[in-house]
């Protein structure tokens, strides 16, 4: 499911799914605003950061420039929560067993669209350096974010006794995270005899249960 950020408070900021999202103060049409973050992500993929035009959006979401800044006071802001709309790891429940819960996050991760949603952010990464205060705002709500739902996950995981006791789950997590962005760029080549799949990856990770030969 796609998220947005929508500004709260101060500073903070909260993703929340889009389906979501509560408009404060006046009625949005939710799917002005979908087609706005969709509109950014295109803008973003084409142009980068340093060359974002809120114009080229409104024109690729067909609406108005006010209709972007009712939404979002800046061009930093709406990036940010567009790349957020395509990088945000689930939640998941606790769904009794690891198998399960790390079968969830490969298909979250697993769409059509993951390859193109990969080579975006590593294209933000690349201008990153120049946007030092929206990369922080992306690491926070978006990164670190991703990766404490994640460790949740291993955490879950190890207190049901499906991991080693000694094994920390947030380097499980980015370890596991790692993989499948691996993964996914492996799929893109041949020639190679390393795994692609996400089941592969579950696997692996399913083979440090303490009672595993």
């Amino acid at each position: 499911m796609a998220h947005v950020t929508f500004p709260a408070t101060g500073r903070d900021r909260t993703l929340i799914p889009i389906a979501e999202a509560i408009p404060r103060g006046r009625p949005r049409d939710r799917a002005v605003d979908e087609r706005i973050l969709r509109a950014a992500v295109q803008e973003i993929a084409d142009a980068g950061v340093d060359a974002f035009s809120m114009s080229n959006c409104a024109r690729r979401a067909r609406v108005s420039k006010p209709s972007i800044y009712l939404r979002w006071s800046n061009a930093e802001e709406l990036i940010t929560d567009a790349l957020a709309s395509v990088a945000t790891w689930p939640e998941v429940p606790d769904l009794g067993s690891l198998e399960a819960e790390l079968t969830l996050l490969t298909k979250s991760f697993g769409g059509a669209e993951t390859w193109s949603n990969i080579q975006l952010l590593m294209r933000f990464a690349g201008e990153a350096e120049r946007h030092p205060q929206m990369f922080k705002a992306y690491q926070e709500g978006t990164v670190v974010l991703g990766t404490t739902r994640v460790t949740e996950v291993f955490t879950r995981a190890r207190t049901r006794g499906e991991l080693p006791r000694r094994a920390d789950p947030r380097v499980l997590a980015i370890a596991f995270m790692g993989a499948l962005s691996i993964a996914q760029q492996l799929a893109q080549t041949s020639g190679h005899q390393f795994p692609t799949k996400g089941r592969d990856i579950v696997k692996a990770f399913l083979a440090l249960h303490p009672e595993c030969p």
